[in-house]
């Protein structure tokens, strides 16, 4: 019988301090230093760890986390653009104040109620939409295997929380801090979280399924 499918969520490193305070989600914005920084660190973590695969978004702040993993592994990197980052629309750009401002409530109204899209972006069921998916395209493709995943926020978020069988509605509690790694054996019943925000070499033990 094949073993879990083990996903390594990496949340790419920060994004250039002028870009910190807006709303940016699928604009492809650039890493600051200390984020090409993390993203190397994490690769150094990875050094010794057995991968299958290393998929990243096509977004660069991804794809430079993703690159780095997988020249150390001698792995090519797969381009997976459904787990890009959540489209913001006519919130782009904008600070949270300037997001209230012009959509008086909207930030609330988008975490509560999955469906909501009032700013020309995506809902969070439209997201999941794609997330899920892909996810199980992934996890088929390297049945019982080790991929490491170079992603976005939103989209790890999601992830977590379909494989632990959670709503959307409380993915706002599952942090993920840049240019850490997220553990995740994703079982025929569901997943297992084993580690969040790790700094360091993923755990090595298995898990067991979810009954």
């Amino acid at each position: 019988m094949t073993g879990p499918t083990r996903f390594l969520w990496i949340r790419h490193g920060e994004v250039d301090p002028a870009w910190g305070a807006r709303v940016y989600g699928d604009l492809d914005v650039p890493l600051s230093d200390r984020g090409r920084a993390q993203a190397k660190e994490v690769a150094g973590w990875l050094s010794g760890t057995r991968l299958d695969a290393v998929v990243s978004t096509d977004l660069a702040r991804s794809r430079f986390g993703a690159e780095a993993i997988a020249s150390a592994h001698g792995l090519p990197v797969t381009l997976e653009r459904d787990l890009r980052e959540l489209d913001r629309g006519a919130w782009r750009g904008l600070t949270w104040e300037e997001v209230e401002g012009k959509f008086p409530g909207g930030r609330r109204r988008f975490l509560e109620d999955p469906d909501w899209r009032e700013h020309g972006g995506e809902s969070l069921n439209q997201v999941g939409g794609r997330i899920v998916p892909a996810v199980g395209r992934l996890a088929a493709r390297h049945a019982g295997g080790t991929i490491a995943v170079v992603g976005h926020l939103w989209p790890i978020r999601i992830a977590i929380a379909s494989a632990l069988r959670l709503p959307l509605s409380r993915v706002i509690h599952l942090q993920v801090e840049p240019g850490t790694i997220g553990v995740v054996d994703l079982h025929d019943r569901g997943g297992v979280l084993l580690g969040l925000n790790l700094r360091q070499p993923p755990p090595a033990i298995p898990s067991e399924s979810p009954p």
